[in-house]
């Protein structure tokens, strides 16, 4: 057998390791570094939706190449993704939800309809005008009429109405 496609079957064979927030944690310090090793984050990427419980509490950083990191995980894990991910839009903390939305945002599937209308109605502007733009980003007649609606109100706040 050629030794390279015997290493990936006995890869793929292998018992998974369990995922904890350690492992994930070490994913990705490595991913973000300055020299960001490639290996730590194709393996965050393949982790898909079982990574975001563990990726949630870190969405609260500062801008940095983590923040970007942890946008590239979450949004690979695509539509499947989502309902993990709905813990962290109803987040406490302004800067967990509105990174949550736009993960949810960018994800163009109509499982994020139900997401992105309640998202409508945020208390804080920067979150409700981010899912103004997720609205408008699935290209998909449904997001008119609640986009309408944002226009019509004269209370909104200005960064909702541009979005919308």
């Amino acid at each position: 057998m050629i030794p390279h496609l015997a290493l990936a079957l006995a890869l793929l064979s292998a018992p998974r390791a369990p995922l904890t927030q350690a492992r994930v944690d070490a994913l990705v310090d490595r991913a973000s570094e300055t020299n960001m090793d490639q290996r730590a984050y194709r393996e965050l990427l393949a982790l898909g939706p079982r990574a975001i419980p563990f990726l949630i509490p870190r969405l609260d950083v500062k801008p940095s190449n983590e923040s970007s990191v942890l946008y590239s995980a979450l949004r690979k894990a695509g539509p499947a993704g989502v309902p993990v991910l709905a813990p962290a839009l109803k987040s406490p903390t302004l800067r967990i939800r509105h990174r949550a939305t736009m993960v949810v945002s960018a994800i163009r599937d109509p499982v994020v309809r139900p997401y992105l209308l309640k998202l409508l109605t945020d208390p804080d502007p920067t979150v409700r005008a981010q899912a103004a733009l997720g609205c408008a980003y699935q290209l998909d007649p449904w997001g008119v009429p609640p986009l309408c609606a944002l226009l019509a109100r004269r209370d909104e706040h200005p960064s909702v109405t541009l979005a919308a």
